[in-house]
């Protein structure tokens, strides 16, 4: 089956599963607060938030349900932030949508990732790496929260009417 095959072709690259997803968490979140001011930067920042969406899918993908389940909800976080850095929709709606799938996606990641750093197999460096990936997805994760709860009542986080919103990195580091 082809989502199969593409499970164990990603297995095949992450030997290391939970170690490249807490290199890119890194990434994203050392990242983001320097790039955001521009396009470029908005890019970029995309494409950290594209390696810990494929890293996350990796990580817990290490049975098709999961894999399955983590695709469901990146695809469209991946789209709907795509829509949002490339100016086309509305704006608005795509925010509420990529804040929506992408928190969506990170509980998931959060669930499986527990589940297998909690399993009773021996203790190895990749659930050390799990564990930590799962501290920091956390963060992400109420980041994007949060900022859907900014969108639904901006003056929730200070905003008041008229200033521009509370930027993602206010709220995830």
């Amino acid at each position: 089956m082809a989502i199969q095959k593409l499970q164990s072709s990603l297995a095949r690259i992450f030997r290391q599963r939970c170690f490249y997803l807490f290199l890119s968490i890194l990434l994203l979140i050392v990242a983001a607060p320097f790039l955001t001011e521009t396009l470029h930067g908005r890019v970029l920042v995309q494409a950290a938030e594209v390696l810990v969406l494929i890293a996350s899918v990796a990580a817990v993908g290490r049975t098709t349900m999961p894999f399955v389940i983590a695709l469901l909800f990146g695809i469209p976080a991946f789209v709907f932030q795509s829509g949002i850095t490339f100016g086309y929709g509305d704006s608005e709606m795509f925010r509420m949508y990529s804040n929506v799938f992408h928190a969506a996606f990170y509980l998931v990641a959060i669930v499986y990732l527990l589940g297998y750093v909690f399993s009773p197999d021996v203790m190895t460096d990749d659930k050390l790496f799990g564990a930590a990936s799962v501290y920091l997805l956390i963060a992400v994760m109420f980041g994007y929260v949060y900022m859907a709860v900014q969108l639904v009542n901006p003056p929730a986080f200070g905003v008041q009417p008229g200033e521009r919103p509370r930027p993602f990195t206010t709220f995830s580091t």
